[in-house]
């Protein structure tokens, strides 16, 4: 057991050493009071020199950096009256290497207990990367790498940083520096900005850099301005670029056209680029937060280019030479417009465009002279009746299907047509006015809504729209020469057309006759375009004289006509008809007249027959690539009136014959019942229209035929295929429009039957 003292003695040691410690605090406190008050007492005088510290504060410095650091003038100060702060500052302080720094000035405003109010920096000639890499990490990070992100190089000439400490809100940081040689990389994409003197500021939150000029996206503008707002919140920041722009009008158009604006179509001008210069005011602002958007983009452009050259692609490739003109943009919206030249044409255009709201706002417009060899640019063939030029006004929009709409107003004063087939005549000079309103989706996909032509004698309306199977051509009105018609066509990818015609009268074209009797041109020779149409005409007008009340319908296919009838009224009921094969492939075509001289000279075949009718039938073997057909002409009574002599009458006319391409075959046609008689057999070529024919003419026709049929005295003086006792023979050669007739007389004093002798051993 323990004495009863043991207790108390130890009690008493640590009494006694708190006592010590009391005392040792105390002369702590006092020691401290009486440095405080000496250092105050010392500031009262003016800054403290802490040099002998800046050895110590500089390794820390160095290691961080990886570069020599040297701090000069680090003094203690009482801060400003009222403040009751302190502040530590030291200038100059250096940072070596490659790219030197030197701040003229660093202070730190702080309160007791070492509680940071502000922060001071000035510098100048440095190097603006190496100041940011300086940048205190925990000092507002997303500020520093901004700027380290932008600031890719420059020498600061001089500069001021103020930062005011808060507690919450948006920080207080006031940067104003004036560098040289300045390369920004604008964030998200955007260009690298070049500026050989540049003033670079952060107030309000906005970081902003300006100056007299810059290059960018090889454009050069003055008086630039870039801005970048809410830098020092959390907000979204937004970037703004403001200047006079001028340069590559290529340029401009990629810096709309390419990432990251997307504002314009990257496909609208042709991989050569675009040639020429621009020049004018640019304002553009662009969200940050996220990928940029077109729709988010606001711009602002008002600009001239000149001398452009470009291949713009648009509803029709458009390449166009010496363009001069302007640009705009605003609230959405792009427009264009100016003068230049398409394939050495002058024409004026018009362009606006939308890269976000309304997406129906797409227009075009041009005008200009359009010829013969402008069209031929664009594949197009200017049919030969037409000659001169026509003033083309377009406007074309597109809606928000990517449909484009046309509305085309041509002036055809200066355009002349020339056709004496249909009589198509409008001389230049003479007003004319085509208008349509189309749209197309695609070179396939399209339809003339409306359609409206006139010029001079010639009118026309209607519409063409896209059907099944083809383009389905409605004529409200089509008003030639003699013609006047309406129509509903459906016209096939394949060249067919089907449907109906209809109207009051139609003009034949002159020579039509000898065009469908013409060979096609052999086997190479296209195949005939299919038709399948139902006629009903009140009156067809003729080379001479008319018919009327022309219906019925007409097939045709590629290996010729398939089924026709077509009734009409000449001085009498007529008909055509072409009847369907039969199992052997053959087509049965019959004609019937009541007047046969007023057809046959209405179709422009010959005026020298007058009256009789007229039947044709014959079995058409094959109709493509050539004619193959056997048959029979059977006409009577009629007259036939040869150049400088007497009409002379015939009861009957016979003509049997054969086509076999292009010629034409006759085996003994016959010419009976009137004062003469006339037997021919030979040949004609329907291509050179060359003759090769011969026969007999039998004189005093009734008297000589009723000799010729008195047994034995008849054959012997006729022969046995002759028309009458007295014949002569003939021989027809030349061609249809210049005949050699020539008459054998001496044959009359030959007897018949020593003729067909002569001619059985005649060689062929």
């Amino acid at each position: 057991m323990a004495a009863p003292g043991g207790g108390g003695k130890r009690q008493g040691w640590v009494v006694r050493s708190l006592r010590v410690l009391a005392a040792l605090v105390a002369v702590l406190l006092v020691v401290a009071l009486l440095g405080g008050f000496a250092l105050y007492q010392r500031l009262q005088q003016g800054p403290l020199s802490l040099q002998p510290l800046a050895s110590w504060l500089e390794a820390p410095v160095e290691q961080r950096l990886g570069r020599p650091v040297e701090i000069e003038g680090l003094t203690l100060a009482r801060g400003p009256a009222g403040s009751g702060g302190w502040v530590l500052s030291a200038g100059p302080v250096r940072i070596g290497g490659a790219a030197p720094v030197q701040a003229e000035r660093l202070s730190l405003n702080f309160a007791l207990p070492l509680e940071l109010l502000d922060a001071d920096l000035r510098v100048v000639d440095t190097d603006a990367p190496t100041l940011l890499s300086a940048w205190p990490p925990a000092l507002l990070p997303d500020v520093r790498d901004l700027l380290r992100e932008i600031i890719q190089a420059g020498q600061i000439r001089t500069g001021e940083l103020t930062y005011h400490f808060v507690e919450s809100g948006p920080a207080d940081l006031r940067l104003q520096v004036d560098a040289a040689q300045v390369v920004a990389q604008l964030p998200n994409g955007l260009p690298v900005v070049e500026a050989p003197s540049a003033d670079i500021r952060i107030e309000d939150g906005t970081l902003r850099i300006s100056g007299p000029s810059a290059t960018g996206a090889n454009l050069t503008a003055e008086q630039f301005e870039v801005t970048i707002d809410h830098v020092t919140d959390s907000l979204p920041p937004n970037l703004r670029f403001s200047g006079h722009a001028h340069g590559s009008a290529h340029a401009l158009y990629r810096f709309l056209a390419g990432p990251p604006l997307r504002i314009i179509p990257g496909d609208l001008v042709g991989p050569d680029g675009m040639r020429g210069q621009v020049d004018g005011q640019v304002r553009v602002g662009i969200p940050l937060a996220g990928e940029i958007t077109p729709e988010a983009v606001d711009l602002e452009v008002d600009a001239r280019f000149r001398d452009v050259a470009v291949v713009l692609h648009l509803p029709v490739t458009l390449p166009l030479t010496a363009t001069s003109g302007s640009f705009s943009a605003r609230n959405g919206t792009i427009a264009t417009s100016g003068e230049a030249r398409l394939y050495d044409n002058p024409l004026s255009f018009e362009l606006h465009d939308r890269w976000h709201g309304p997406q129906d706002e797409r227009r075009l417009a041009l005008k200009g002279e359009v010829g013969r060899e402008f069209l031929e640019r664009f594949g197009i063939v200017m049919p030969d009746m037409l000659h001169g030029t026509a003033l083309v006004s377009s406007q074309l929009h597109q809606d928000v299907h990517d449909v484009w709409h046309a509305d085309i107003d041509a002036d055809l004063a200066k355009l002349g047509v020339a056709e004496e087939t249909i009589g198509l005549d409008k001389p230049v000079g003479q007003p004319g006015r085509l208008t349509l309103n189309a749209w197309f989706d695609g070179a396939d996909d399209w339809a003339i809504e409306r359609f409206a032509l006139d010029a001079g004698a010639q009118r026309a309306k209607g519409s063409l729209a896209t059907a099944e199977g083809g383009r389905l051509l409605h004529l409200d009105e089509l008003v030639l020469p003699g013609s006047s018609l309406t129509a509903d066509l459906l016209l096939a990818a394949d060249g067919g057309m089907s449907g109906r015609v209809a109207g009051e009268r139609l003009r034949l074209p002159a020579g039509i006759a000898y065009v469908a009797s013409t060979p096609a041109g052999g086997p190479d020779a296209p195949a005939p375009v299919p038709l399948k149409l139902e006629i009903a005409i009140d009156q067809v007008e003729l080379e001479d004289g008319s018919l009327t009340k022309l219906n019925g319908h007409v097939q045709r296919g590629t290996d010729g006509f398939e089924d026709v009838q077509l009734d009409f009224d000449l001085a009498g009921p007529g008909s055509l008809a072409i009847t369907p094969a039969t199992m052997a492939g053959r087509h049965r075509l019959e004609l019937h007249a009541a007047d046969a001289g007023r057809l046959l000279a209405g179709l422009g075949i010959t005026d020298a027959i007058s009256g009789g009718s007229l039947k044709i039938a014959a079995d058409l073997s094959r109709q493509v690539p050539d004619l193959q057909a056997s048959g029979r002409v059977d006409l009577g009574p009629t007259t036939i009136s040869m150049a400088g002599q007497d009409p002379l009458p015939f009861q009957k006319i016979v003509l049997p014959f054969q086509i076999d391409g292009p010629m034409l075959r006759i085996d003994r046609a016959r010419m009976t019942g009137g004062p003469v008689g006339i037997r021919v057999s030979g040949s004609l070529d329907r291509q050179t229209r060359a003759l090769d024919m011969s026969g007999e003419v039998t004189p005093l026709y009734p008297i000589n035929r009723f000799i010729g049929q008195i047994p034995i005295i008849g054959t012997i003086l006729g022969g046995s295929k002759g028309l009458g006792a007295i014949n002569a023979d003939f021989t027809l050669t030349g061609t249809l429009d210049d005949p050699q007739a020539k008459l054998a007389t001496s044959s009359v004093l030959v007897p018949g039957v020593v003729r067909d002798l002569l001619r059985s051993i005649r060689p062929r």
